[in-house]
């Protein structure tokens, strides 16, 4: 596994191609996570988080819904969303804003869904979860 801390934004947006408010991200078929720099990181006071968010990514299941990734990781990094969840929104559309998020604070919500969603998939299963369903 390769950890890459870019020297700048412009770094970390163009190998990324992610917006300014995405911190880092895990790429599984390089092995690697791209990160801002640590100094961003440290002044959010999210680098242990932000590190073991992306390590889940390198691990995880292959196969997830991007809901269900995301809600995981942040679940096992020990993060709590601080954005209200999305309400009444479809699986589809979930996944399109947790891909391609207009702006930070649509991304903290549908990240706070995803949590929520993950949350709700093991209460209701217990340990037997149904791969890819929306609770």
């Amino acid at each position: 596994m390769r950890v890459v801390v870019h020297p700048n934004l412009k770094s970390y947006t163009t190998a990324t191609r992610l917006p300014w408010f995405v911190l880092s991200a895990a790429n599984r078929i390089k092995n690697q996570i791209d990160s801002q720099r640590l100094r961003v990181l440290l002044e959010r006071k999210s680098l242990e988080r932000t590190l073991r968010h992306e390590l889940f990514h390198l691990a995880q299941p292959e196969g997830w819904p991007r809901w269900k990734a995301e809600g995981m990781a942040m679940r096992f990094a020990g993060d709590q969303p601080s954005a209200r969840p999305l309400e009444n929104i479809s699986e589809a559309e979930l996944e399109r804003l947790l891909t391609n998020p207009p702006n930070q604070e649509t991304l903290n919500r549908a990240m706070a869904t995803a949590f929520l969603w993950v949350g709700r998939l093991q209460t209701s299963n217990r340990g037997s979860e149904v791969e890819g369903s929306r609770p």
